[in-house]
This record gives C-alpha cells, structure tokens and sequence, in this order.
C-alpha cells in the first residue's frame, strides 16, 4: 500500500465518492426497467430484504455521522480521532453501513448488473479502510493503540 496516488485515490472526499457510487448503482438499477440487463427472479422476500439492508444502512449512518461530526471530510482534515460509542466495538461503523447500503440497492433491483456493482463497490470499501487505517496510524500515534483496543474493523470477531 505504499503508492501515494493509489493511496490518494481512495482517501478523497467521502462525501463525492459516496454520491458518485449511489448515483451509479440507482442508474444502473432503474435501467433494468428500459434496458433489457440479466434481471435475476428472486423471490420477492429478497427484494424486500435488500430495501430493509438499505434502510438500516442508511439509519446506521445517519447515527455513525453524528458520533463522527468529521466522518465525510477528507482524511487530511480530520482533526481526531473518535473512540466512543459505536466506534468503541468496531473502527469503521460509517464503512460497514455503505457495505449494507450497496448490498442493499444491489438484492433491491435484482439486477445483476447493479449487484455486481454492489461488490465492486463493497470491495472498495474495504480497500478505503486499508488505506486510511495506514494513513490514520501515521497521523495520529494513538490510532495504534486504538487499534489494539478494538480489534475489529467493521464485522466483530470477524474482520
């Protein structure tokens, strides 16, 4: 993880590429409509259960945001770091309720197109909280023993 422009990539601002990828995948969904893309018939439960996901990811944000005022800056402006409710058990609530979110809007559609998307998406995620975890440790030195702490970095006892 050591390429600087890589790096930069997925540390700019939150709030753009969060717009940018849920612009995306609403299109890429809603075009199923008018374009004839690989439409998989699930049962409609699991469409159901993609709009709930969606819809505890985004109340799980919403509640992330306000714990982390700072969440949605770049991470060069961030000023500190925060240790305290949510953020006591896992190191990236905010970056787990994206992962909800996608997923959500991917089983939502039921369009392959827009599920793979949701991966795609999901894995760059992941990848972002890779990156600022090494750029976090470099910036403030009691990340490290944050990290120590809480173990757990969006799924407990899992990753």
């Amino acid at each position: 993880m050591k390429n600087s422009a890589i790096r930069n990539f997925f540390l700019i601002a939150p709030k753009k590429v969060f717009a940018i990828k849920m612009g995306i995948l609403f299109i890429s969904g809603i075009s199923f409509l008018f374009i004839n893309h690989f439409h998989i018939r699930f049962f409609p439960i699991i469409n159901l259960l993609g709009i709930c996901l969606f819809v505890l990811g985004l109340l799980f944000h919403l509640y992330c945001e306000k714990i982390h005022k700072q969440a949605h800056e770049s991470s060069d402006n961030i000023s500190h770091i925060v240790t305290t409710s949510v953020y006591s058990k896992i190191r990236h609530p905010l970056y787990i309720s994206l992962i909800f979110m996608t997923t959500g809007i991917g089983l939502a559609f039921g369009d392959l197109v827009t599920i793979l998307l949701s991966l795609v998406y999901s894995a760059f995620t992941v990848i972002t909280a890779l990156y600022e975890e090494e750029y976090l440790s470099r910036k403030f030195p009691e990340y490290v023993e944050y990290k120590r702490r809480v173990p757990w970095r969006m799924i407990p006892y899992v990753f």
